[in-house]
């Protein structure tokens, strides 16, 4: 990492991965977000977008923190949407791997080392988990607890937006995220009828597996989606 003359660290060439963290409403939930990615061990290089919708200045300072701690960019929008916030940081990232943590997670030491072992098979081409509390207990999805192939029909228990590492490449041939779905979007309740995730839309070109050994963390903790073969799961991060 080096760093410019305003003091800020930078990323001399592309990194591995970027980390897009859209962010609403925030009372404090962000600051251990970015906290646990400068403890991250055994990371590769990464850099984190926070796409701003509070439509005021009350990150600023927050973000400032970090500035010489992670390569990090504040993107200020005038717009409420999740998923177009985080298809908006997923055309300003320059990673080759895209990630998503909530602002109001925290993601375990070891969870983009994890992902950096993991997407070393050319043929990965997805990574996800499931998210886990601060007990290490499962929650927001009923997990599944065996590795399980990875389709329409079991997404739904192998897959939240807050552990999924998709290649960036991939993300942008699918178009992202559904606009149409999600918090501040028409549909904000439609997950449940949303098949076209990217990591299903290009299925058939990626295959994965749900590997519930692996984690991530939030305020709750996930784990990691390792793609076994072409595609599947670890455990991230805490929720």
């Amino acid at each position: 990492m080096q760093r410019s003359p305003d003091g800020v660290a930078r990323q001399p060439s592309a990194p591995h991965c970027s980390l897009v963290i859209a962010t609403l409403h925030d009372d404090g939930e962000l600051e251990p977000c970015l906290a646990s990615l400068v403890k991250q061990e055994n990371a590769p290089t990464f850099e984190v977008i926070v796409v701003d919708q509070n439509g005021d200045d009350r990150l600023v300072e927050v973000i400032a923190r970090f500035a010489g701690l992670l390569d990090i960019r504040h993107e200020q929008v005038d717009f409420r949407s999740a998923t177009r916030a985080r298809n908006l940081g997923a055309r300003l990232a320059r990673g080759i791997w895209l990630g998503f943590p909530d602002d109001d997670c925290q993601l375990l030491s070891d969870a983009l080392g994890e992902v950096r072992r993991l997407s070393n098979d050319p043929q990965t081409q997805v990574i996800t988990g499931q998210t886990i509390d601060e007990t290490g207990a499962p929650n927001v999805l009923r997990w599944k607890q065996e590795p399980t192939e990875f389709t329409r029909r079991t997404m739904f228990s192998c897959l939240t937006e807050a552990t999924l590492f998709v290649r960036r490449e991939l993300f942008l041939q699918v178009d992202g995220f559904v606009e149409r779905f999600g918090p501040g979007a028409p549909l904000p309740r439609g997950r449940r009828h949303r098949p076209d995730e990217p990591a299903v839309r290009a299925h058939g070109r990626s295959e994965s597996l749900l590997q519930p050994a692996n984690q991530d963390a939030a305020p709750e903790q996930d784990a990691a989606l390792e793609c076994l073969g072409r595609g599947s799961f670890p455990q991230l991060c805490h929720r």
